[in-house]
């Protein structure tokens, strides 16, 4: 009796650790305890998944509502890291470089973007500054620059019309828009805030047609230089 007893206390405290220890390994809380689904794991150390396979080393499914995957992390720290430049497929993003999706050109052509600046230091008289932005084939170039005439001092960003006839722009007929004629796209002045417009230009029969934004600033970075900076941001469609 004496010696069976013991056999059963011995393999009771064998139970009971093997019980202890598979409890403490579910867990799921600190370095080396297993993942637990359906429970919130804790660890404050880096988890690694390494493998060699054709395929996903790690697939996530919600059959449900909600999404499949979510990243939280602290104000102004990166969701997640790639190490690779390869464009995903369907990966759709609402904004880029803090730019909401809705701002930016849809269409198809070729792009074109465009940006200068011009130092309007000692420039009293009308003849102003200018400096080229570059110029959309069969319709015209662009320029920004502009006059300091006093405290309202003009900057601007200008079309010129070199298709030979006339054009069509934001909307309108501008029947006067002939040749070595220019248009100013984003009003006629701007403060150091920047101002912005978005414009549309096209030949009579709408054969080539340019759709962009225009952005200007009137600054003064260095307490005695004016500079008139600006850039057009346009995409053609034939």
């Amino acid at each position: 009796m004496g010696r069976g007893f013991t056999k059963g206390v011995v393999l009771g405290a064998i139970v009971s650790t093997i019980v202890l220890t598979a409890a403490s390994a579910f867990a799921g809380t600190g370095i080396g305890a297993v993942f637990n689904l359906g429970k919130t794991n804790s660890v404050n150390k880096p988890s690694t998944l390494t493998g060699t396979t054709s395929g996903n080393m790690l697939n996530v499914t919600n059959r449900g509502s909600g999404p499949a995957l979510g990243l939280k992390v602290a104000s102004g720290t990166v969701p997640f890291t790639v190490s690779s430049g390869t464009k995903v497929a369907k990966l759709n993003a609402d904004k880029l470089d803090g730019i909401d999706s809705t701002k930016f050109i849809h269409g198809h052509g070729d792009a074109f973007v465009k940006d200068g600046a011009a130092d309007l230091s000692g420039v009293v008289d009308p003849s102003e500054n200018r400096t080229a932005l570059g110029s959309i084939p069969g319709l015209g170039s662009f320029t920004v620059g502009g006059a300091i005439l006093g405290p309202g001092g003009d900057c601007d960003i200008t079309f010129t019309n070199t298709s030979g006839a006339a054009l069509v722009v934001n909307g309108a007929a501008n029947p006067g828009l002939a040749d070595a004629a220019s248009i100013e796209l984003a009003g006629t002045s701007a403060r150091p805030d920047g101002v912005s417009t978005t414009f549309t230009i096209a030949t009579a029969n709408a054969a080539t047609v340019a759709t962009g934004q225009v952005v200007l600033t009137f600054g003064f970075p260095s307490g005695a230089n004016v500079v008139c900076a600006g850039s057009v941001q346009a995409l053609i469609s034939n």
